[in-house]
């Protein structure tokens, strides 16, 4: 398993073609729409969609978007082989204007190996999961594991000391519910500090 490190592509220009390919896929009831396309042997193009009638902003974190690829293990199950890693700098955090109609594009890698499944990306984007389309892709099993090095690697071990380990997968898979969990686990941890003194 390794983090996912999406670029923003800033020269993109969004044209009828690549508009009429997302709406395809797209679901008119969410208001983004996440798509991806595999482009050459390494990467994916990832796309995501406006799909409302205003601009909406977008939370980024050093011009990337914070997706993840997921992939359907030897049970079927949707499961993270990425994980995210969030940027102990305040500074990395901003947030971009997507006009109505309006298309972000990222590059992501693409892995190999010899584990036939499908693969998808969530994305986590103002406390809501979004998943893209699959795509038919060969994986190495071992991807799925979450190592000791991953761990120490991400914000793993300091999430799992305030909130436990469910949590802390949560946070670094980006689960909708993780951040908020999260906070209630840290403010009820200060509170029980505030009364003991």
């Amino acid at each position: 398993m390794t983090n996912n490190e999406n670029y923003i592509d800033s020269e993109f220009e969004p044209n009828d073609k690549i508009l009429d390919e997302i709406k395809q896929f797209s679901e008119t009831n969410n208001k983004l729409t996440l798509y991806m396309k595999k482009e050459k042997d390494s990467y994916f193009s990832v796309y995501l969609l406006n799909n409302t009638k205003d601009t909406l902003q977008i939370s980024l974190q050093d011009n990337h978007l914070q997706i993840i690829q997921e992939a359907k293990d030897k049970n079927g199950e949707w499961k993270p082989i990425e994980y995210w890693r969030y940027s102990t700098c305040g500074n990395s955090y901003f947030s971009d204007k997507l006009e109505p109609n309006g298309i972000i594009k990222t590059s992501s890698k693409s892995y190999k190996g010899t584990f036939k499944t499908e693969i998808r990306y969530k994305l986590l984007q103002n406390g809501k999961n979004y998943y893209s389309n699959s795509l038919i892709c060969k994986i190495d099993i071992s991807q799925f594991d979450l190592s000791e090095k991953v761990k120490n690697e991400s914000n793993y071990n300091d999430s799992k000391r305030i909130a436990g380990e469910e949590t802390a997968k949560k946070i670094i898979f980006l689960d909708a519910n993780g951040a908020k969990e999260y906070m209630e686990k840290l403010n009820k941890m200060r509170d029980e500090k505030t009364k003991s003194k």
